[in-house]
Parts: structure tokens; C-alpha cells; sequence
């Protein structure tokens, strides 16, 4: 594993959604590494149900092709009540676009597996700022 830069900022909760167990363990163990909390998803319902009993989730990575709700259907729904969420979409499917959907914009990004940690921690920090 890739070390991680330390966080640039406090301590936030992530909402991680993948319906990868790989992926999902690596995206937790890098929330940890980088000095935050995961809250883990295994899909797009559990990303929505898991937001509403964690309040305080401050930013999301979500796969992009998930079954039953994608990554873009979860964030058309998340962002309906906190518009400015920032989010990191990834995926390992070839031929999406590198920017996310301009409706997403701007605090959102995607980055294609596979990825670095200090790829996702870079992605991750532009995103959230450091507040």
C-alpha cells in the first residue's frame, strides 16, 4: 500500500460506496489512514439509508456503476437535500468521461481505477478544502 499524505484537514465522515468488498475495504482502510472516518455502503440504498442515520457525512466516493441506484442516481439524491456535498466518483469502466457530470459540478470529481491513495487523497483534499 502507497502511504498517504497526512490529512490537511480535521477529522471528516465519509460516506463509501462501492459494491466491490475490495474496494470498499481499501477505500475504508485509506479513510483511516487519512485520518478520517468511513461510513461503508454496499450499494446505492444502503448509501441513502446509511446518509440518513449519519447526518454529519461530509463528502462521499461512490462508484459510478453500481446495481440498482449508480453513483449518479445516489448523488442526484444526496445532493437534493445538501447541494454543496462534495463527491468523488470512481470506476474501472473505460470510456467514461474524466469530469464528472457538469450537473454535479463543481464539487465533484472522478478518477478511474485503478487509482493511487495519494491520487484519491489529492482528488479528495481539492475537494473538501481544507476547513
Amino acid at each position: 500500500m502507497t502511504a498517504v499524505p497526512p490529512p490537511a484537514a480535521a477529522t471528516r465522515l465519509v460516506l463509501v460506496v462501492d459494491d466491490d468488498a475490495q474496494v470498499r475495504a481499501l477505500l475504508a482502510r485509506w479513510a483511516t489512514i487519512a485520518g478520517h472516518t468511513a461510513v461503508v455502503a454496499v450499494d446505492g440504498r444502503d448509501a441513502l439509508d446509511s446518509f440518513a442515520r449519519h447526518p454529519g457525512i461530509e463528502a462521499v466516493i461512490t462508484d459510478v456503476r453500481m446495481p440498482g441506484i449508480d453513483g449518479p442516481q445516489l448523488v442526484a439524491e444526496l445532493r437534493a437535500t445538501r447541494p454543496d456535498l462534495p463527491v468523488v466518483f470512481i470506476s474501472g469502466f473505460t470510456g467514461l468521461d474524466a469530469r464528472p457530470d457538469t450537473r454535479f459540478a463543481p464539487r465533484a470529481a472522478f478518477i478511474e481505477k485503478p487509482f493511487s491513495l495519494r491520487q484519491l487523497t489529492e482528488t479528495f483534499e481539492q475537494l473538501v478544502g481544507a476547513n
